[in-house]
Parts: structure tokens; C-alpha cells; sequence
């Protein structure tokens, strides 16, 4: 059985450098700036800090896609993986993107237009589904080339039965 497996994290140096500074700036304030009616806000700054640090070090897209649908999650925010069934996918194809111009950033994201949810980490490319019901979601990658071959192989073997395109980047 054909699969393919993929688990994206934050890796970006200048969204570390920045969560990294704003900490020092929560601790400096905190350490060298303690002492009256303001003690419990500058502890409460570092704590939300450092707990917003936290998270982005464990947040990862995962996704698992086989003969049988297309699985993902964003852990922490999604525990359980969201499932859609080849049966439900209208089109399928591997596309470049532009994070900030279609979505406004990274993450779950809903777009402002007609491109519906993406679920990114890094990057710019990414599996685009058009379901049956019209709705749109786009899954980030960081393995275009390999994703792509997975499609091409599920169609020839008349796995899947939607529509791939591949000439999309």
C-alpha cells in the first residue's frame, strides 16, 4: 500500500530569535525592575512568555495520506487527526502558495477569499483538496515532490478517483 507521512514544526531562526528576545526582555524587567504595584504583572509577563515558547516548540502538522484519505492534525490545537475520505475529494493537486497574500501568516488560517482553511507550518507549497461540497483546504508541505508522486501512483493504480493535477508549480 502506497503512504506518505510528513511532521512539520517550527524551525523558522527569526520566529525563535523573537520569542527568544521577548523572554529576555520579560526576565530582564522582571529581575532587575522588581518591587512595587507592578511585581505581579512583570511575573505574569514572563510566565505568558514562557508558556507561548512552549507551545511553539511543541506545535507540529501532521499529516498521513494512503489508499484510504487524507489524515491530519495540528498538535496541540487538534489532538485527534481530521480525516477526509478520497470518496468526499473532488480534485487533489501539489500547489505553490503565498502564505501571507492568500492567508494572512501561518497556522490554521482561513482565508479571506474563496481558498478556504490551510494548515501550515513553513513554506510555500502545499496540497491543495477541493472536496465534493465545494469547501477548499490546503495542507502545507514540505515535500512537494514526493507528495506529488504518491498522487500520480494512487491514480494510475485507480485508487483515487478525483481529479490530480500536477502542473500547479
Amino acid at each position: 500500500m502506497y503512504s506518505f507521512g510528513e511532521r512539520q514544526k517550527f524551525r523558522q531562526w527569526w520566529l525563535w530569535l523573537l520569542l527568544v528576545v521577548i523572554c529576555a526582555v520579560e526576565l530582564y524587567f522582571f529581575i532587575y525592575h522588581n518591587g512595587g504595584r507592578y511585581t505581579v504583572y512583570r511575573a505574569l509577563g514572563v510566565i505568558v512568555a514562557l508558556v507561548v515558547c512552549i507551545f511553539f516548540f511543541f506545535i507540529r502538522l501532521e499529516t498521513n495520506i494512503d489508499g484510504t484519505g487524507i489524515q491530519y492534525r495540528f498538535f496541540p490545537v487538534q489532538l485527534s487527526y481530521r480525516k477526509i475520505d478520497w470518496s468526499e475529494v473532488a480534485e487533489v493537486y501539489v500547489r505553490k502558495y503565498s502564505p501571507l497574500g492568500e492567508y494572512g501568516g501561518w497556522g490554521i488560517r482561513m482565508s479571506a477569499g474563496k481558498n478556504g482553511w490551510a494548515y501550515n507550518i513553513a513554506g510555500n507549497m502545499g496540497l491543495q483538496i477541493v472536496k465534493r461540497d465545494g469547501k477548499k483546504l490546503l495542507i502545507g508541505t514540505q515535500k512537494p515532490d514526493e507528495l506529488n508522486a504518491l498522487l500520480q501512483r494512487l491514480a494510475g493504480d485507480k485508487i483515487i478517483a478525483c481529479n490530480i493535477t500536477t502542473e500547479r508549480y
